[in-house]
């Protein structure tokens, strides 16, 4: 029983559909019509509810519509199912992180990542040199900083948190996946 009905996607996809109707919505039941829509299924899923029902889980009325409720039995399947998955995604994370790497960077670099990425997230594409300049230093002359932010800028990316190209006579910037979670877990979360 158990194995027929977890190996059923969609006989698991209705159960939850069920579960989350009655507790959201204080709806008992749904229309064959409305589990096929919401579930995005071209076909009638005669089978999983064929099995759902056979095992107590489900029940079907007949009538001047074709109506499907969930039992509790089927509550409480659905609800270890829940449990199951939860278990499983934090076991993942814990593996996926066995370790943490924090940089050691210096606070002109903290902001230079910062306010990248923060640009970045704005323009949603990569940002000119001459910008991020501009946003750094707004009252300053910027191409006086500009040997000092260089070393700053060779530096983060070695650390591969940034990454620099050059289009033509233009120096553009983004901030790497690793750029934006350093800005996220480390910058912002001391912030």
């Amino acid at each position: 029983m158990l194995y027929d009905i977890l190996n059923n996607r969609t006989a698991v996809r209705i159960l939850k559909l069920l579960d989350d109707n009655e507790r959201l919505n204080k709806s008992y039941s749904l229309s064959l019509a409305q589990v096929m829509r919401n579930l995005g299924l071209f076909l009638k899923p005669k089978n999983a509810i064929m099995l759902l029902k056979a095992h107590g889980l489900l029940i079907v009325e007949e009538g001047d519509e074709y109506r499907i409720g969930i039992t509790e039995k089927g509550k409480e399947f659905i609800a270890l199912v829940d449990e199951l998955v939860f278990l499983m995604r934090n076991k993942a994370e814990k593996r996926r992180q066995p370790f943490e790497i924090r940089y050691d960077l210096t606070q002109s670099e903290k902001r230079i990542l910062l306010v990248l990425s923060k640009m970045q997230q704005e323009i949603g594409n990569k940002v000119q040199l001459k910008n991020l300049m501009q946003e750094l230093y707004p009252h300053d002359n910027y191409l006086k900083k500009q040997s000092s932010i260089s070393k700053e800028l060779s530096k983060l990316e070695a650390l591969h948190l940034i990454e620099k190209t050059r289009q033509g006579r233009f120096a553009f910037l983004r901030a790497t996946d690793s750029g934006i979670r350093v800005v996220r877990e480390q910058i912002e979360e001391n912030a």
